[in-house]
């Protein structure tokens, strides 16, 4: 062999080591294709769908009925800003001078202006006066439905057997964690709402759970978990029947026989 051949020996065998690489590239290929795992869906009992649905019916109630009053409260602004007269406030010139040929009608002019802009200032201040009115009563709206939520929660708190004082200090308990707004009013709004709140309020761990979770997920293990648990907390009614009259004698009850007035050989 030639210096010139064995000099090109070790070029061919290199390019026959870059040429075998490619062979490694199916395997590469097969580790690329490998999918992640996909995320195991979450599914609902038909109870839990049941809440979610009567939940949703109700959000979408409340916010039809939320967006017919903001509709109505829209149809009454731009009925008061009809009211007035669509034009920019007028621009009041300085005086005029005295010695000009036309004083007096400049000057009629300008108290004109002063006239025009004091209605348009008047026609303003009734417009914000109306707007603040309007919004001051969709406020109060919404106070009184709170207001009666409130109560009524309270007389149900009553009728379940929790006193006043323990039904505050166990929503105190509760208001610590700060859970969502919705989620305490879907307390509120349940039948056993106060039952609730004792429970939640003598079990942190629920607590710290409803307060991690989103609105419908907490609300959802409210009504399927934590009610029922609740519901063990209410006043005890009697089971046992009436106890039975003794009789007397023959098996007759003692009193009088008969209508008034009627005798008995």
């Amino acid at each position: 062999m030639t210096e010139l051949q064995a000099e090109q020996a070790p070029l061919e065998n290199d390019n026959l080591d870059m040429d075998a690489t490619p062979e490694l590239q199916p395997d590469l290929e097969l580790v690329e294709s490998e999918s992640a795992p996909e995320p195991e869906k979450v599914t609902f009992s038909e109870e839990q769908q049941k809440v979610i649905d009567d939940l949703a019916a109700k959000k979408t109630f409340k916010i039809r009925e939320a967006e017919r009053k903001a509709e109505q409260l829209q149809k009454e602004l731009e009925a008061a800003q009809a009211r007035i007269p669509k034009e920019t406030r007028p621009e009041v010139p300085s005086l005029p001078d005295p010695y000009s040929d036309d004083y007096e009608a400049q000057l009629a002019a300008r108290d004109d202006k002063i006239r025009a802009a004091a209605a348009y200032d008047a026609n303003e201040s009734m417009r914000q006066q109306q707007a603040q009115q309007a919004q001051l009563q969709a406020q109060q709206a919404q106070q009184q439905a709170l207001a009666e939520k409130v109560n009524k929660y309270t007389n149900r708190a009553k009728q379940l057997g929790v006193n006043a004082q323990e039904l505050q200090a166990a929503a105190g308990i509760i208001q610590q964690y700060g859970i969502d707004d919705s989620v305490a009013m879907h307390i509120i709004n349940d039948d056993h709402g106060p039952l609730i709140t004792k429970y939640l309020s003598q079990n942190p761990l629920a607590l710290e759970h409803i307060r991690n979770s989103d609105p419908m997920s907490a609300a959802v293990y409210i009504s399927t978990d934590i009610k029922a648990k609740a519901s063990a907390l209410g006043k005890k009614q009697p089971t046992a029947p009436d106890p039975v009259e003794t009789l007397n004698g023959a098996g007759a009850a003692p009193g009088q026989r008969g209508p008034k007035g009627a005798t008995f050989e």
